[in-house]
């Protein structure tokens, strides 16, 4: 059978229409703002090192630290990510700062909420910082995120010192200083304290420069003084 004039024509103007509006909604959505991929999408929101019992006061690198400084790491992550944090002063020592065996804290960290670094005991009690030694010239924190596992950074600080460990009962209020960690070490360490010549940190950028363009990788370094 054939249509009426009168109907084709309005079977034709309805087509016409959901045409236009389509074109409209495809040509809108190319101009509406797009939601950045992971890729594109820091990998870490915020990493500051802070200073002090509380109120805490960031440090940046340039300034100067002291003796007895009680220092940790605040950081928030956009992506679940494994985290490493090193020191090392003038005299090459290094020490692994985080992640450290025996805390709650442990790789891979989640996201989406400020974590205190290096935390607490796993077994309990009051959250630590790192104590600054004395007179170790420059103190230089590397901070390394990754979304994968790190084998060959793994292999790298297998071998170095922790600062210090664990209390094994709760301490009076008059100590709790002691529960703080020092940055080269409160426990015992090896008679020969491995030393680098910065190899570990230029292995850490390294990993960085051939991964980090696809925002899997991220890396900051801090360089305070401490004369």
């Amino acid at each position: 059978p054939t249509l009426a004039p009168g109907s084709a024509w309005s079977r034709l103007r309805w087509v016409g229409a959901a045409v236009a509006i389509l074109l409209t909604a495809v040509v809108m959505s190319r101009n509406w703002p797009q939601a950045p991929s992971p890729s594109q999408t820091p990998l870490v929101e915020t990493a500051t090192l802070l200073r002090g019992t509380g109120p805490f006061q960031p440090v940046r690198s340039g300034d100067a630290v002291e003796a007895g400084d009680l220092v940790h790491l605040r950081l928030e992550l956009t992506r679940a990510a494994h985290v490493y944090v090193l020191n090392q002063d003038d005299s090459g020592a290094l020490a692994l700062l985080f992640p450290l065996p025996g805390y709650a804290l442990v790789n891979p960290l989640s996201a989406g909420e400020p974590l205190e670094i290096p935390g607490a005991p796993a077994a309990g009690g009051l959250s630590v910082a790192w104590t600054i030694g004395a007179n170790g010239g420059r103190e230089r924190f590397l901070i390394l995120a990754s979304v994968e596992p790190m084998a060959e950074f793994d292999s790298a600080i297998a071998a170095l010192p922790t600062p210090g460990e664990i209390p094994a009962r709760p301490l009076a209020d008059d100590t709790v200083a002691s529960l703080y960690r020092g940055v080269t070490g409160l426990a015992e360490l090896p008679a020969e304290v491995p030393t680098s010549d910065g190899s570990v940190f230029d292995l850490a950028r390294r990993l960085t420069e051939t991964e980090g363009d696809a925002g899997r990788v991220w890396l900051r370094e801090i360089v305070l003084r401490n004369d």
